[in-house]
């Protein structure tokens, strides 16, 4: 008799052409669960949460058994009841997989993969596997998570159908389909993506152009959020028509993150074989490879997995990504938002180019991974729902993830294939002992056997037990085991897995007693370090020692395997080891003075490198001396001591707001500018953002004010200039209610430079002329020369130069103490001279400005300096330089994911292109440069590359392109309700076919 299960719909069982009663709603629930996981175990506990969710009736178990029964009967009048089998921990629904159609519907996905011609095909026919809402007639907590990500499946695979039909030309049948598809999914940017591409194929462009309008307009006034790049590549595609050759791309960057390789890895031979025989079969069929590596601690996850990462790092020629998610630290686990953001910028994303949103990282993240044969390792997993947004969504990429959680939900709903290590066998785990402790272990095999039992065979046990073994080296082997089993009454502030005989606390205790007191005290306070990693500063501050004594605990603890070295001068513990050292203090309050140590170390040094690093930005101008560290001897010591420290710094600061302290508000004073000119956006986002919370949960509008200052800065940076003003205009009225005038000046320039971005170049100038009396009021010097540079800007877009030059030689008689200043002024007024004809001048002060960028170690800011190097040089005729400055300038750029920049090189090349006759190649300059500019948000560069494109086609002879692009450069400027910028109008005084 066929049988089919439908959960793609109302939970139904078919059965020889016929519906049969899936009963009341919990026995339908508990039917849909084990359908959920057919062939595979489900346990009862997981049951009971799929059924009842966290708070279960005290009769659970007894109700699941009576509705398993009842599931039984529905078996039985399909023919199939020997099917539902009880196991030891579950029961599981031993049927074929493909006679449910969620499963048939991810096997067709999956196949799809590899079908080529025939994928559209085959799409089509588990698309039409659906049949509603997934699991209708189910309401648990558990089906609300699984229907939404069958859901996002299903649009996952409608959008792949529909790209599969548009390369065979089958645009109508796509827009037939996803007509009710985008109505039932209004935000979803995919569908809206390849719905435009099918309307402009049937040669609707107007209705594409109006789809992504109403998009954009939904995001904004709903979610608060711009379109993704996708969309708006789309978007750009589009604009330009079907002829445009395809973008410059920008150079790959391929991460090469894994830790060292474990020395005298011994073991895990059939573990190993394991996986190679799963990334065989996987891309022998095109799937995707998530191995769920779940183990006890201490049982070598880690070692385990980076292992084989390393035997096999050949086999990913794109790279291969690791991120500590910190899961079971006694610290918060790393959340999904910020463990993406650093896989994005791992992967050369630029941090003004890291969208906000969870959502909107993992779309970018999937997008960048996409293709390429990468290896994802997520070490120590908290749970299924901090692993689920970082997974790609690519076959070509393979993903190890680690935990002490089975990640059941990872193998249920993801497909991942569960690998669990066990504790070494005796033979391996006296190997490695006998490794370690050398000739002496080797000749005495019952003590090393017998350690190896007292050390749980677990390999972190192991390697604490043969380090103190050896250092040990006049004891008898087996008077040490004697000794250890003496002492296993000790209270066992640990135990792994309920073993017994898992005594790994007091192994770690055994290794300390023989340790000196004050090295022991110190190994305690260690475990309180809320960062990854830590120096031997942040180590003597955290535990009132000196440097010198902390360096010695350091490599004793070191020696004894009790710390691990993380970097050149850095060391990290082990989460288990973590644990055990702060367990070992009574009173968890005990450890608030360390903390505030801490936290006073971390905001003196940081204060004392930003002095070091950019004196100028200190307004007393007295050096900060911090009192738990050695004075900076050079700038370039401070920045990569900033460099370093970044990480550390972040998560204090998250701690700190935790236990009630001030030091993110202190933190976000200090690295603003830090944050700024490093482009670590993301984290100034998360620094900014907990001194806003410090400040509303003490009731401080001062402090409010200042936070929404930075996080509005921030948006600025990143182009969001709507988001920026919704931050700037709060603080600005905060700061005048407070009579903070300092406070006003710096938001109001900072809203200044949005709107200067934006093109609204008379509002840009009313906030920067306010920002100017209030620093002049306010004898503000420091920020009287910003504020001067940048309206020199705003002067020099607008073509009023003499009134830029008289702004910008201003600001430099104020800059003798601030390079970044005077750097930034020297280049603005290098580009005013240029314009002014005062062509020695302009090269002079261009590579003045070089130099100092160079000093500071500012690439952005000699990115700019070379670009406009070429502006001059090809204002004096010599074309040849002028472009080998552009180019040098342009790959800087894209190295540093500065989109703003790119427009300006692009745009430069085009105009270049152009003077010298090479029209064609101009039109694909000014094209790159609309691309990048409108991804940016950068209203002079679209305007200026639509009329560059309008020259262009007027020299090609496609005079109506001309005219459309001509209009299109009066309409952006016409949009925003502003001039047309004065380089654009001189463009366009010639463009007129």
């Amino acid at each position: 008799m066929t049988v089919e299960f439908r959960l793609l719909g109302p939970v139904e069982v078919h059965a020889a052409g016929r519906r049969l009663d899936t009963g009341q709603p919990r026995q339908r629930a508990v039917l849909a669960a084990l359908l959920a996981d057919a062939g595979r175990v489900v346990t009862v506990g997981a049951l009971i949460d799929r059924v009842w969710g966290q708070a279960p009736p005290a009769g659970a178990r007894r109700s699941l058994q009576a509705h398993v029964t009842r599931v039984r009967r529905i078996l039985d009048e399909a023919g199939l009841g020997a099917a539902l089998v009880n196991r030891a921990k579950g029961y599981v629904i031993d049927i074929d997989p493909a006679s449910v159609d969620v499963h048939r519907f991810r096997s067709g996905v999956a196949a799809a993969r590899t079908a080529g011609s025939g994928r559209a095909p085959l799409l089509n026919e588990v698309i039409d596997l659906w049949q509603g809402e997934p699991l209708t007639g189910v309401d648990t907590e558990w089906a609300g998570r699984v229907r939404q990500s069958w859901t996002d499946e299903f649009v996952a695979a409608v959008v792949d159908w529909a790209h599969a039909e548009l390369h065979l030309g089958n645009a109508a049948t796509v827009l037939r389909r996803l007509a009710d598809c985008a109505d039932r999914h209004p935000y979803d940017e995919a569908l809206t993506a390849v719905r435009m591409q099918a309307l402009a194929a049937c040669g609707r462009g107007a209705e594409a152009l109006d789809a992504y309008r109403v998009m954009r307009q939904r995001l904004i006034g709903d979610l608060g959020a711009e379109p993704s790049p996708a969309l708006r590549e789309v978007h750009l595609a589009l604009l330009r028509g079907p002829s445009r050759p395809a973008a410059v791309p920008r150079p790959r960057q391929v991460p090469a993150q894994l830790p060292a390789d474990v020395t005298d890895f011994v073991g895990r031979h059939q573990e190993q074989a394991v996986l190679d025989e799963l990334l065989r079969d996987t891309r022998e069929r095109g799937a995707v490879l998530i191995a769920a590596v779940s183990g006890t601690a201490g049982v070598g996850k880690t070692a385990f997995v980076t292992h084989w990462a390393h035997r096999t790092r050949h086999l990913f020629p794109d790279g291969q990504l690791y991120v500590n998610l910190r899961g079971y630290d006694p610290g918060q686990p790393m959340v999904p938002a910020d463990a993406l953001a650093s896989m994005l910028s791992a992967l050369g994303v630029a941090g003004a180019d890291i969208p906000l949103g969870l959502d909107e990282r993992a779309a970018l993240y999937r997008t960048r991974v996409s293709e390429r044969r990468l290896l994802i390792v997520l070490d120590n997993a908290a749970d299924a729902e901090q692993v689920r947004p970082l997974l790609p969504g690519s076959a070509a990429c393979t993903t190890l993830v680690t935990s002490r959680d089975t990640l059941a939900g990872l193998v249920a709903l993801c497909g991942a294939h569960r690998l669990v290590l066990d504790r070494l066998s005796r033979a391996e785990a006296g190997q490695l002992l006998a490794r370690l402790i050398g000739s002496r272990g080797r000749s005495d095999p019952e003590a090393v056997s017998a350690l190896a039992e007292l050390c749980a065979d677990l390999p972190l046990a192991l390697r604490v037990g043969a380090e103190l073994a050896v250092t040990r080296s006049a004891v008898p082997l087996a008077a040490l085991v004697e000794d250890l089993r003496e002492h296993r009454h000790l209270p066992r502030l640990l135990t792994v897995g309920g073993d017994p005989r898992a005594a790994v606390p007091t192994v770690f205790s055994w290794s300390l007693r023989g340790m000196p007191g004050p090295t022991t005290v110190f190994f305690r306070l260690l475990g309180a370090h809320p960062g990854p990693h830590f120096g031997v500063h942040d180590a003597g501050a955290l535990t009132a020692t000196p440097a010198e004594t902390a360096q010695h605990h350091l490599d004793t603890l070191a020696r004894a395997h009790l710390v691990q070295p993380a970097s050149a001068g850095r060391w990290t513990m082990h989460d288990l080891l973590r644990s055990y050292a702060a367990g070992l203090s009574a009173d968890p309050d005990s450890h608030r003075p360390a903390w505030h140590r801490l936290y006073e170390h971390y905001a003196e040094v940081a204060a004392a490198a930003m002095s070091c690093w950019l004196p100028g930005e200190t307004r007393t101008g007295t050096p900060v001396v911090p009192r738990t560290h050695p004075a900076f001897r050079t700038p370039a010591a401070a920045r990569t001591w900033l460099d370093t420290h970044r990480e550390c710094l972040i998560a204090a600061a998250v701690h700190a707001t935790r236990h009630s302290s001030d030091l993110a508000v202190r933190l976000s004073a200090v690295l603003s500018r830090y944050l700024e000119i490093g482009g670590h956006y993301p984290d100034g986002l998360t620094l900014h953002g907990l001194a806003l919370g410090c400040a509303d949960a003490m009731a401080d509008p001062r402090g409010r004010a200042k936070a929404l200052t930075e996080l509005g800065l921030v948006h600025v940076r990143q182009g969001r200039h709507r988001m920026a003003a919704d931050h700037l205009l709060p603080a600005l009225w905060l700061h005048r209610a407070a009579g903070d005038h300092a406070g006003a000046a710096r938001t109001l320039n900072h809203l200044g430079v949005a709107r200067e971005r934006q093109g609204r170049y008379r509002l840009a100038t009313r906030h920067l002329r306010n920002a100017l009396a209030l620093c002049r009021d306010t004898g503000d010097r420091h920020r009287e020369r910003r504020v001067l540079n940048n309206l020199g800007v705003v002067c020099e877009r607008l073509g009023r130069h003499d009134e830029a030059a008289e702004h910008l030689t201003r600001a430099l008689e104020l800059c003798a103490d601030d390079v970044p200043a005077e750097a930034a002024v020297r280049e603005t007024l290098g580009v005013v001279h240029g314009r002014l004809g005062r062509y020695p001048e302009a090269l002079g002060g261009l590579r003045h400005a070089l130099a100092l960028f160079g000093e500071l170690g500012d690439r952005s800011g000699q990115a700019y300096a070379i670009n406009n190097l070429g502006v001059i040089h090809r204002a004096r005729g010599d074309h040849s330089t002028a472009a080998a400055h552009h180019r040098r300038a342009l790959i800087e750029f894209q190295a540093l994911g500065d989109r703003c920049g790119e427009a300006e090189a692009h745009n430069a090349l085009g105009e270049s292109s152009g003077i010298a006759g090479h029209h064609a190649r101009a039109s694909e300059h000014h094209h790159d440069a609309l691309r990048a500019a409108t991804l940016a948000g950068e209203r002079y560069e679209q305007a200026r590359a639509l009329a560059g494109l309008a020259v262009a086609h007027r020299h090609l002879g496609t005079a109506g392109s001309g005219r459309a692009h001509a209009e299109a450069a009066r309409q952006v400027c016409r949009d925003l309700g502003i001039a047309v910028p004065h380089r654009v109008a001189e463009m366009l005084s010639g463009a007129r076919p």
